[in-house]
Order: structure tokens, then C-alpha cells, then sequence
């Protein structure tokens, strides 16, 4: 165990598991216990520590070719890494043209639906294959609207009898509303109201 660490789990407390001991006096040999302070590893890279490459990297507002990472233009990774999408894109393009080069095959201007192949009409699905938005979406609503055709008609709802079978006529339907069937028979009402009497009247 280093000493700053060690003299820190003595002098002042018991240090947290994943925690940093960071030197206030910015000396990296004082073993001082006024002068450690308990941190979090990130805290510890990014806010007491600014000349690290970790903190000058965070800090960046644009990409090395000029583009701003903010908004739809930022890509972040599960482990915190930024990426410029613009640039993303053009890597890619570049690589699949210098691939269709070698492969004796043209650059590709349209999809194969002769939608024209440009930055806002191209995706990147999971995989990270392109397509063509335009066809994406029509194969979408087309999709939508067979299920839509497709779909069994709604079953009426039941309202001419309860479920306990009692049949809702005027004089037996209750000012309540049921969810089910729109109307509260009276009958059954009256059973539960008999019901929970019986049930005082036992005690229970």
C-alpha cells in the first residue's frame, strides 16, 4: 500500500473501495493526513487533477477536424468515450469506396431503389450498415398498414347482462358505471352491500 494511502486509513478514516487519496499541497510524496482528502476516481482525474490527458480530452469542445461535438453530431460510448459522428461517417464512406475500388466495383451515388445516396438519406443500423431511409420508411408504412388491414375487427362489448348473468334493464342499473360494461347492475350491488352486513353482524 502506497504511504499517502496508508497514512490516510490511520490518521483520518477508513478509505472507501474505488476511492483516491488526493494531495491538496499538489505534492505526490507528502504523507501529511491535513493535507489527503478522500475523492472519487472520476472527481479525481477530471476536477483535481486538470493537466491530465483524461481532463484536457473532456474538455474539448470539437473534434481535430473542426466539427462540434454537442447534440446529434456526439457519440458517447457506455465507457465515456466521445466520437464526432460527422467524421464517423466520412471514415466510413471513405472505407467502403476504397473497398468497392479494389473490388473493380463503381462509387455508389443511388441506392438500388435510385434514391440518391447522400449524408441525409443514409442510416446506420446496429451493425453498422447503411440503408437508405427513404426505402426504410416506406417498407415501414407499408408494414403498418397491412397490420392495420389485417387486424380482427373489436368484440362488441357485453351490455346486456352482467357477469353474474342479471339482465341490465333500466330499473336494475345502478348510478355507478363499470369499467367493463359500461353500467352497474343494481342487483349484484345490493348482494354486496347484504353481504358485508352479514359480516359485521358476525364480527368478522
Amino acid at each position: 500500500m502506497p504511504a499517502h494511502r496508508f497514512a490516510f486509513n490511520v490518521f483520518v478514516g477508513d478509505l472507501e473501495k474505488g476511492n483516491h487519496v488526493h494531495h491538496e499541497c499538489k505534492n505526490e510524496g507528502c504523507v501529511n493526513p491535513l493535507h489527503l482528502v478522500q475523492v472519487s476516481a472520476k472527481d479525481h482525474v477530471l476536477k483535481f487533477t486538470p493537466l491530465s490527458i483524461t481532463a484536457i480530452n473532456a474538455a474539448k469542445k470539437y473534434c481535430p477536424r473542426g466539427h462540434l461535438l454537442e447534440g446529434d453530431n456526439l457519440r458517447t460510448r457506455h465507457d465515456g468515450h466521445r466520437s464526432c459522428k460527422i467524421c464517423l461517417r466520412e471514415d466510413e464512406a471513405k472505407r467502403r469506396a476504397a473497398e468497392r475500388k479494389s473490388r473493380g466495383l463503381k462509387v455508389r451515388t443511388h441506392c438500388k431503389y435510385g434514391h440518391e445516396w447522400i449524408d441525409e438519406n443514409i442510416g446506420t443500423d446496429a451493425y453498422g450498415r447503411q440503408f437508405c431511409k427513404i426505402c426504410r420508411k416506406k417498407v415501414a408504412d407499408e408494414w403498418y398498414t397491412r397490420k392495420k388491414e389485417s387486424a380482427a375487427p373489436k368484440r362488441e362489448k357485453r351490455t346486456t347482462h352482467c357477469k353474474r348473468g342479471h339482465e341490465l334493464t333500466p330499473e336494475n342499473t345502478y348510478k355507478w358505471i363499470d369499467k367493463r360494461t359500461g353500467k352497474e347492475c343494481q342487483t349484484c350491488h345490493q348482494c354486496k352491500k347484504d353481504a358485508m352486513r352479514g359480516y359485521k353482524r358476525k364480527g368478522i
